[in-house]
């Protein structure tokens, strides 16, 4: 079966069939019943739980449909269509009757409207990350997250798989889950940690997701990201003076990784300090660790924990060429990147 992931708290789960015509299970995990509703008509799933998740509401999918949980067009959408070989799919928050507007707070501000209702996860696993296609989980746990359109021509967010896609559907409530299930489809995951006492915002150069005040008795998870192909990076807050924990993934089954404290704009400077003495900045901001969940140790690669708890330390890129400071894992690892360890 091919299987899309949608999941309302991340408890309503929508399995995709994509044959000759692609069908929709829905799976509902919540602690309440879930209205599936595509337009035409709604079908109610009862309430289910973790352990004993309920079925039903098959759908056929005629070339585009959306699905969200209730008839009020306020709501989290799911939307599918099929066309030139390729199963397309997206997250939609763009509150209904949005006209020209350009951004989310101007949508808002025009329909005074929201479109947001419960968060959803369409998760793809045959193909993840395949050459050709932009095959990817995508993920809206709140309002405004960065993964869903936002506002009517913000078609970076539409993403695509092979017809054959083998979707699975995995409970993913928190998320820990949510990357557990992406570790299983071998994809490379960071899941971060907040111990620091104030609120960390994760940010990647696309966009930002908190999470709350920690400690190191009680941290708070959140916002965890499946590693794309190519090089990411992520940092407490836009401002570049920062501490990265910093990804990359090409074709030969690893995922390289590293922390950096480089100042941005060094060029050619071999110390820490002369790349401070050449930027005038510094490039720490904030105490991190990336722990390695999965094959920590293991023999055949450079699978270790990396901390940096102050600006000079040794675990860190100190200048361009430091290059003794990065590792790898498998491609499958599940790395929790720590704030204040």
């Amino acid at each position: 079966m091919n299987v899309v992931t949608v999941a309302g708290l991340l408890c309503l789960t929508v399995l995709w069939s994509t044959t000759l015509a692609a069908s929709v299970v829905f799976k509902n995990q919540c602690s309440y019943s879930i209205d599936v509703y595509d337009t035409d008509s709604t079908c109610t799933l009862v309430s289910g739980s973790k352990d004993q998740p309920t079925f039903g509401c098959n759908r056929e999918i005629p070339g585009k449909k959306m699905y969200r949980h209730g008839s009020d067009p306020e709501a989290t959408l799911a939307e599918f269509s099929q066309d030139g070989g390729k199963a397309w799919f997206d997250l939609s928050i763009i509150p209904p009757g949005p006209g020209d507007c350009s951004g989310y707070a101007n949508c808002r501000s025009m329909t005074g409207k929201s479109g947001f209702n419960v968060p959803v996860m369409i998760f793809p696993t045959k193909h993840l990350g395949d050459t050709g296609y932009r095959c990817q989980s995508v993920i809206c746990q709140f309002d405004g997250c960065p993964d869903a359109f936002h506002f009517p021509s913000d078609n970076d967010k539409v993403y695509n798989c092979p017809l054959d896609e083998e979707f699975h559907s995995f409970l993913a409530a928190t998320a820990v889950l949510a990357a557990t299930a992406l570790a299983v489809a071998n994809a490379a995951v960071a899941i971060f940690k907040n111990q620091c006492p104030h609120a960390i915002e994760v940010y990647d150069n696309k966009g930002s997701c908190w999470v709350g005040a920690g400690s190191m008795q009680d941290p708070k998870w959140g916002c965890w990201r499946e590693i794309p192909r190519g090089s990411t990076m992520y940092r407490h807050g836009a401002n570049p003076h920062a501490t990265l924990a910093e990804f990359s993934i090409a074709n030969d089954g690893k995922v390289w990784y590293d922390i950096s404290i480089i100042p941005p704009g060094s060029n050619g400077c071999t110390s820490l300090q002369t790349c401070k003495d050449q930027t005038h900045g510094n490039g720490f901001n904030v105490g991190m660790m990336i722990l390695p969940n999965k094959h920590r140790g293991q023999g055949g690669v450079r699978c270790n924990t990396l901390m940096c708890q102050w600006d000079g330390c040794p675990d860190a890129y100190h200048f361009p060429s430091d290059n003794s400071k990065v590792f790898n894992c498998p491609i499958d690892e599940e790395f929790h990147v720590i704030f204040c360890p």
